[in-house]
């Protein structure tokens, strides 16, 4: 897991990749990158658990699962509106 170190943000980062596992982005035996620098600041807890719903592929790379379920494709551009 990778995350900036001079902010907090509204979930920890065990909390952030169970929310990411749960969606189907990170595989459940092999290793995995998961990007959190990319996460805005000022999120609350709800609009942190949203982006990383929306912004999964691109937070776990392509190159960890390709999407849910093993669907393949690239990861898409992080969307921050």
């Amino acid at each position: 897991m990778v995350a900036r170190a001079d902010r907090r943000l509204a979930l920890d980062g065990s909390t952030c990749v169970e929310i990411l596992r749960k969606c189907g982005f990170l595989p459940s035996r092999c290793l995995s990158v998961v990007n959190l620098c990319e996460i805005p600041d000022g999120l609350n807890v709800a609009e942190t658990e949203r982006f990383l719903r929306e912004n999964a592929a691109a937070i776990c790379g392509a190159q960890n699962h390709g999407g849910p379920a093993g669907a393949g494709g690239h990861a898409a551009p992080l969307q921050t509106s």
